[in-house]
């Protein structure tokens, strides 16, 4: 008897092309696509985007220390047709930053979340999978979380974390503005880091080459880098000048005037933005490093694979950025600030699970 022919649907394809992007070389998986797919283009190629979606939100998960598991879930088909499994399974544990209270004193939150991304300022989701979403979470009794990238702003990372705690809704509407109302700055424990008005930059290029500085493609290894302020200017060089560079990359620096002496170029750089998050700060300086082509060389499902593996990151960590960001406010360059209103993120807080240490015996 021959065998029925099997067709993979495109998230099974869009899968399996997934973890053989992971784990191959970028020639090694122009091949597996051949094979697979005619090319990784279509409706194919925007499932894959919406996996590489999915990847970047666990490892900022992981990156910004709040998430104490994360397991993705299997999207096979459902035994029963009335669920639809979401994309994780989350526990949080967040402290709250704002009130200097640690993450001990809170319990956990153990949530499902969906992810999701668009190219607009608006994300509207409803219909059959959303119904499908809520059975499978009510059947778990875990609350059910959305969690959107807004992809127009690819340099940050501008995502909204929403609970779905109105049913009578028949769908949800997910902005850019929900950021802040939403439940991403407790779950996250965020705060940001306000630059300092008047503040501009100068960096210095030339010289050879070692590898160990930052290097631009046009005028070489950054060998100085200056914080300027109403008040002060500050001279950096070697690691610091590195560290630095790299984390005001972030802020979105434009060049205002180029000044060439010898073999040594000035850049004045000033910047478009003026406050950012931890997580924007922690995304940043993790996608500065660049390939020969100018192409970013930071890639999701490879780190999560290292990360599943135990193997050695390279990631530029949560509390690696909070010594460097607390260090440039202790100089007046930058302002440590929370988001929203304090009482009423202490509120949500305490409505995920943590405890008030004043009212703690």
């Amino acid at each position: 008897m021959e065998e029925p022919d099997y067709t993979p649907s495109k998230i099974e394809l869009a899968k399996a092309l997934r973890e053989v992007k992971a784990i191959a070389s970028p020639e090694q998986y122009a091949q597996v696509c051949n094979i697979l797919a005619s090319s990784p283009e279509g409706d194919v190629g925007k499932a894959i985007e919406g996996l590489t979606e999915e990847d970047e939100f666990a490892l900022l998960c992981f990156l910004m220390g709040t998430a104490t598991q994360l397991a993705p879930i299997e999207q096979r088909l459902a035994v029963s047709g009335g669920h639809a499994a979401p994309d994780f399974l989350v526990r949080f544990q967040p402290g709250y930053s704002s009130k200097h209270i640690t993450a001990e004193h809170h319990i956990g939150f153990q949530c499902f979340v969906e992810v999701k991304a668009t190219v607009k300022d608006k994300l509207s989701f409803g219909g059959n999978q959303l119904r499908k979403l809520r059975a499978f979470a009510d059947a778990f009794g875990f609350p059910l979380l959305l969690a959107v990238r807004f992809r127009r702003f690819n340099n940050s990372a501008l995502w909204v974390i929403v609970e779905d705690r109105d049913r009578d809704k028949q769908s949800l509407s997910v902005t850019i503005d929900d950021w802040i109302k939403g439940i991403r700055p407790v779950l996250w424990n965020e705060h940001g880091y306000l630059l300092i008005p008047g503040a501009y930059f100068q960096a210095t290029y030339g010289g050879e080459a070692t590898g160990k500085q930052l290097y631009h493609r046009r005028y070489g290894e950054q060998i100085e880098f200056q914080i300027v302020t109403p008040k002060k200017r500050f001279t950096l060089h070697g690691d610091e000048a590195s560290i630095s560079g790299g984390i005001f990359e972030s802020y979105a620096l434009e060049e205002v005037e180029i000044k060439q002496h010898g073999a040594l170029t000035y850049v004045l750089y000033k910047p478009h933005i003026t406050i950012l998050s931890v997580a924007d700060l922690i995304y940043g300086m993790n996608r500065l490093s660049r390939g020969e082509n100018g192409n970013f060389t930071f890639d999701a499902a490879r780190t999560i694979r290292k990360l599943a593996d135990r193997q050695s990151h390279g990631l530029t960590t949560r509390e690696f950025v909070e010594f460097i960001a607390d260090r440039l406010c202790h100089i007046g360059v930058l302002g440590r600030m929370g988001y929203g209103d304090p009482e009423e993120g202490f509120t949500k807080w305490l409505a995920t699970g943590g405890k008030d240490p004043s009212c703690q015996s």
